[in-house]
C-alpha cells in the first residue's frame, strides 16, 4: 500500500513540480518586466524635469 501511494505521489509530484517551476519562472519574468518599466518611467520623468 505504501509503495503504491509512493508511486501515486511521485507521478503526481513530477508534473506539478514542472508546472510550479514554469509558474515561478513566469512570475519572475513578469516582476522583472514590471520593475524595468517602472525604472524606465522614472528615468523619463527625470529627463523631462531636466528640460
Amino acid at each position: 500500500m505504501l509503495n503504491y501511494l509512493g508511486i501515486q505521489i511521485g507521478s503526481l509530484y513530477f508534473p506539478t513540480s514542472i508546472l510550479l517551476i514554469t509558474f515561478l519562472v513566469l512570475i519572475g519574468f513578469f516582476i522583472y518586466f514590471l520593475s524595468r518599466r517602472r525604472k524606465n518611467r522614472q528615468e523619463s520623468r527625470e529627463h523631462s524635469r531636466g528640460k
